[in-house]
Parts: structure tokens; C-alpha cells; sequence
């Protein structure tokens, strides 16, 4: 399978060994099933969902945005990005409007409980993952950083590209060369 990867000179292709690439999948694995439950017993005791949640960061990073991007950014139907908002709009963390530019377009923002709640999850987050890295040495604390920045930028350049990640129900296990 070909990977490109980005330095200082530009985006190259780089050959990943089927036996590295297995142990990634299985450290992102573990680590996610690690990690994920101290994050989802915050949210949960919130009675927010992985999927709403998404969407309130999607509204913290970018603001005011329409209904239909939001689908579009999350991956999902309007109608599921729809619901999603329907439970965030009870609990006060959403408000819809009118765009006064053109009253078909519905846009959604988060109010100020909304800021408020994300805010605290990021600090109870933060908060938890500085007492994990504390345990680890500084250059061990870079380098994850460093390899977590690289994987977000692949998944975006990826994304850009019109590829996105495997649905479920999809043969992940197969790989491709490019």
C-alpha cells in the first residue's frame, strides 16, 4: 500500500509494510478503546452522543453554519443531522435560524450553554490526557504529537481528495497499492 507523506520538500509516496501497518491499526485500536470511555462517561452523564457531539465541535471551530453543511461535514443525512439537533435544541446547546438571506436555508449555531459545555468537556479532556502524558517522557510526548498531527493532515489531504474513510460494512482488511 502506497502512503504519502509530507516533508519539508513536499508529498511523497512511502511503501507501508503490511506488518506495520497492523500494528498501527492494532495501538490505534487499543488505544481508543483505552481512552474513548474515560471521554464517553463525560458525555454520557451529559446525555450527548459521539455523532452530537461531533456536531457541537464542528459548531465551535466554525460557528454559524447551514443545515445541509453540517451533513455534509459529518458524513450523514440531513435528516440524521436533523435529530441530532432536535436532542441539542432541547438541552439548549444549539439554536436554529433562518439565514435572512435566503429563507430556505436553516443555520445552526451553538448558544451560549452550548460554548459553555464544550469548553468543559475540553478542559475535563485535557485534563485527563496531561495526567496520561505526564507519565511518559518529553521526547516520547513530541513525538506522539508530532505522529497525531501527521495522521490528521493525511486524513484531511485524503478527505480534500474525495476519499473518504471506509464505511461500516466496508472490507478494511484488504489493501490496495495506489
Amino acid at each position: 500500500m502506497a502512503v504519502a507523506m509530507e516533508s519539508g520538500e513536499g508529498t511523497h509516496p512511502t511503501a507501508l509494510e503490511p506488518a506495520l501497518l497492523e500494528r498501527a491499526a492494532y495501538a490505534y485500536s487499543r488505544a481508543m478503546t483505552v481512552l474513548d470511555p474515560v471521554r464517553l462517561e463525560d458525555w454520557d452523564a451529559r446525555g450527548i452522543t459521539l455523532g452530537q457531539l461531533r456536531l457541537l465541535y464542528i459548531l465551535f471551530a466554525e460557528g454559524n453554519v447551514p443545515v445541509g453543511y453540517l451533513a455534509e461535514r459529518m458524513g450523514v443525512r440531513p435528516s440524521t443531522v436533523t435529530g441530532m439537533m432536535n436532542r441539542l435544541s432541547r438541552q439548549r446547546l444549539i439554536r436554529r435560524r433562518t439565514d435572512p438571506r435566503d429563507r430556505r436555508v436553516v443555520r445552526v449555531e451553538l448558544t451560549p450553554a452550548g460554548r459553555e459545555a464544550i469548553c468543559e468537556l475540553s478542559t475535563v479532556a485535557t485534563n485527563y490526557l496531561g495526567e496520561l502524558l505526564s507519565r511518559l517522557p518529553a521526547p516520547a510526548v513530541e513525538r506522539l504529537v508530532e505522529g497525531l498531527e501527521a495522521l490528521v493532515e493525511a486524513a484531511r489531504a485524503q478527505q480534500q481528495e474525495g476519499r473518504a474513510a471506509p464505511r461500516e460494512g466496508a472490507d478494511t482488511n484488504r489493501l490496495s497499492a495506489e
